[in-house]
Protein backbone atom coordinates (compact mmCIF):
# COMPACT_ATOMS: atom_id res chain seq x y z
CA UNK A 1 0.00 0.00 0.00
CA UNK A 2 1.37 3.19 -0.60
CA UNK A 3 2.29 5.40 2.24
CA UNK A 4 0.64 9.35 1.73
CA UNK A 5 4.04 10.54 1.11
CA UNK A 6 4.76 8.85 -1.63
CA UNK A 7 1.19 9.71 -3.02
CA UNK A 8 1.97 13.55 -2.73
CA UNK A 9 5.41 12.86 -4.17
CA UNK A 10 3.27 11.38 -7.15
CA UNK A 11 1.20 14.14 -7.42
CA UNK A 12 3.59 16.90 -7.67
CA UNK A 13 5.61 15.18 -10.36
CA UNK A 14 2.68 15.15 -12.10
CA UNK A 15 1.18 18.47 -11.77
CA UNK A 16 5.12 19.91 -12.35
CA UNK A 17 5.15 18.14 -15.66
CA UNK A 18 2.46 19.12 -17.15
CA UNK A 19 2.49 23.33 -17.13
CA UNK A 20 1.06 24.81 -20.19
CA UNK A 21 4.37 26.25 -21.55
CA UNK A 22 7.64 24.73 -22.41
CA UNK A 23 9.29 27.30 -19.79
CA UNK A 24 7.50 26.40 -16.72
CA UNK A 25 7.53 22.90 -17.36
CA UNK A 26 11.36 23.00 -17.36
CA UNK A 27 11.90 25.72 -14.33
CA UNK A 28 9.12 23.91 -12.08
CA UNK A 29 9.32 20.13 -13.77
CA UNK A 30 13.13 19.94 -13.18
CA UNK A 31 13.20 21.52 -9.70
CA UNK A 32 10.52 18.93 -8.50
CA UNK A 33 12.27 16.19 -9.87
CA UNK A 34 15.54 17.11 -8.14
CA UNK A 35 14.23 18.05 -4.61
CA UNK A 36 10.70 15.68 -4.17
CA UNK A 37 12.46 12.96 -2.80
CA UNK A 38 13.90 14.73 -0.16
CA UNK A 39 10.83 16.79 0.69
CA UNK A 40 8.54 15.72 4.01
CA UNK A 41 5.20 14.94 3.80
CA UNK A 42 4.05 18.85 5.22
CA UNK A 43 6.69 20.12 2.66
CA UNK A 44 5.10 18.03 -0.36
CA UNK A 45 1.75 19.45 0.56
CA UNK A 46 2.99 22.96 0.22
CA UNK A 47 4.63 22.76 -2.68
CA UNK A 48 1.45 20.73 -4.29
CA UNK A 49 -0.40 24.09 -2.95
CA UNK A 50 2.10 26.05 -5.09
CA UNK A 51 1.52 23.97 -8.19
CA UNK A 52 -2.19 25.14 -7.84
CA UNK A 53 -0.99 28.24 -8.76
CA UNK A 54 -0.90 29.31 -12.47
CA UNK A 55 2.46 28.96 -14.40
CA UNK A 56 2.63 33.21 -15.35
CA UNK A 57 2.23 33.67 -11.34
CA UNK A 58 4.34 31.41 -10.22
CA UNK A 59 7.01 32.24 -13.35
CA UNK A 60 6.39 35.66 -12.10
CA UNK A 61 7.81 34.92 -8.33
CA UNK A 62 10.57 33.29 -9.69
CA UNK A 63 11.38 36.31 -12.37
CA UNK A 64 11.03 38.43 -9.03
CA UNK A 65 8.46 40.86 -10.30
CA UNK A 66 5.85 39.37 -7.97
CA UNK A 67 6.20 39.28 -4.04
CA UNK A 68 6.48 35.69 -2.59
CA UNK A 69 4.32 34.66 -0.09
CA UNK A 70 6.90 33.22 2.96
CA UNK A 71 5.19 29.48 2.42
CA UNK A 72 5.96 29.29 -0.64
CA UNK A 73 9.85 30.99 -0.04
CA UNK A 74 11.61 28.16 -0.03
CA UNK A 75 10.81 26.59 -3.02
CA UNK A 76 10.75 29.70 -5.29
CA UNK A 77 14.18 30.64 -4.08
CA UNK A 78 14.97 26.75 -4.43
CA UNK A 79 14.12 27.59 -8.05
CA UNK A 80 16.14 30.58 -8.93
CA UNK A 81 18.93 29.38 -7.46
CA UNK A 82 18.63 26.05 -10.16
CA UNK A 83 18.01 28.54 -12.82
CA UNK A 84 21.34 30.73 -11.60
CA UNK A 85 23.52 27.23 -11.61
CA UNK A 86 22.21 26.46 -15.49
CA UNK A 87 22.99 29.52 -16.56
CA UNK A 88 26.70 29.35 -15.30
CA UNK A 89 27.29 26.56 -16.94
CA UNK A 90 27.13 28.00 -20.50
Amino acid sequence: MLRMRDIYIKKVLYQSRYRGTAEADRIIGDYVKSACFSLTEKHLKTLLSLLELDDHHILSMVAGNRKIPSTYKQFIIAMRLRIHVSASHF
